[in-house]
Protein backbone atom coordinates (compact mmCIF):
# COMPACT_ATOMS: atom_id res chain seq x y z
CA UNK A 1 0.00 0.00 0.00
CA UNK A 2 1.13 3.41 -0.62
CA UNK A 3 0.06 6.01 1.81
CA UNK A 4 2.10 9.11 0.46
CA UNK A 5 1.14 11.85 -1.73
CA UNK A 6 2.03 15.16 -2.87
CA UNK A 7 -0.09 17.25 -4.54
CA UNK A 8 1.66 20.97 -5.80
CA UNK A 9 -1.24 23.21 -7.56
CA UNK A 10 1.00 24.36 -10.69
CA UNK A 11 -1.75 26.97 -11.47
CA UNK A 12 -5.02 29.30 -11.87
CA UNK A 13 -5.37 30.24 -15.62
CA UNK A 14 -8.39 32.44 -16.30
CA UNK A 15 -9.35 32.10 -20.15
CA UNK A 16 -10.81 35.10 -22.34
CA UNK A 17 -14.45 33.50 -22.13
CA UNK A 18 -14.33 33.64 -17.75
CA UNK A 19 -13.52 29.95 -17.96
CA UNK A 20 -10.94 28.86 -15.46
CA UNK A 21 -8.42 25.99 -15.57
CA UNK A 22 -6.75 24.71 -12.58
CA UNK A 23 -3.48 22.34 -12.95
CA UNK A 24 -1.46 20.17 -10.59
CA UNK A 25 1.76 18.78 -11.07
CA UNK A 26 0.42 15.28 -11.72
CA UNK A 27 -0.61 16.75 -14.90
CA UNK A 28 -4.21 16.82 -13.73
CA UNK A 29 -6.96 19.67 -13.38
CA UNK A 30 -10.39 21.28 -13.23
CA UNK A 31 -12.67 23.26 -15.25
CA UNK A 32 -14.85 25.68 -14.07
CA UNK A 33 -17.14 27.76 -15.86
CA UNK A 34 -16.70 30.69 -13.89
CA UNK A 35 -15.13 31.99 -10.30
CA UNK A 36 -18.69 31.17 -8.89
CA UNK A 37 -18.21 27.25 -10.07
CA UNK A 38 -14.41 27.11 -8.07
CA UNK A 39 -16.39 28.88 -5.09
CA UNK A 40 -19.21 25.65 -5.29
CA UNK A 41 -16.58 23.19 -5.91
CA UNK A 42 -14.48 23.98 -2.45
CA UNK A 43 -17.68 24.14 -0.63
CA UNK A 44 -18.93 20.77 -1.80
CA UNK A 45 -14.81 19.60 -0.88
CA UNK A 46 -15.83 21.05 2.42
CA UNK A 47 -18.88 18.77 3.45
CA UNK A 48 -16.03 15.95 2.32
CA UNK A 49 -12.92 16.80 4.57
CA UNK A 50 -13.82 15.11 7.98
CA UNK A 51 -14.74 11.65 5.78
CA UNK A 52 -11.20 12.25 3.90
CA UNK A 53 -9.60 12.29 7.45
CA UNK A 54 -11.11 8.97 8.51
CA UNK A 55 -9.65 7.55 5.24
CA UNK A 56 -6.64 8.78 6.55
CA UNK A 57 -6.93 7.26 10.52
CA UNK A 58 -7.63 3.66 8.72
CA UNK A 59 -4.92 3.59 6.74
CA UNK A 60 -2.71 4.24 9.62
CA UNK A 61 -4.40 1.75 11.43
CA UNK A 62 -4.21 -0.24 9.24
CA UNK A 63 -0.46 0.37 8.86
CA UNK A 64 0.93 1.24 12.42
CA UNK A 65 -1.89 -0.68 14.22
CA UNK A 66 -3.45 -0.21 17.29
CA UNK A 67 -1.16 2.81 18.37
CA UNK A 68 -3.36 4.72 15.92
CA UNK A 69 -6.09 4.37 18.49
CA UNK A 70 -6.76 8.04 20.23
CA UNK A 71 -4.71 9.80 17.29
CA UNK A 72 -6.52 12.31 15.62
CA UNK A 73 -5.94 14.18 12.12
CA UNK A 74 -6.29 18.14 12.27
CA UNK A 75 -7.30 19.74 8.60
CA UNK A 76 -6.27 23.80 8.48
CA UNK A 77 -6.80 25.00 5.47
CA UNK A 78 -6.11 28.38 7.44
CA UNK A 79 -2.54 27.73 8.35
CA UNK A 80 -0.03 29.95 7.40
CA UNK A 81 3.11 28.11 7.00
CA UNK A 82 1.69 25.06 4.54
CA UNK A 83 1.40 22.59 7.28
CA UNK A 84 -2.06 21.83 7.03
CA UNK A 85 -2.73 18.07 8.29
CA UNK A 86 -1.93 17.36 11.94
CA UNK A 87 -1.53 14.47 13.56
CA UNK A 88 -2.74 15.25 17.43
Amino acid sequence: MNHTATVQLTGKTINADGTIQVSFDDLTGFAYGDESGLVIDCELRDSQFADYLKSLLICMLVEQGINTVGKTLHLDLTEPNGNIVKVI
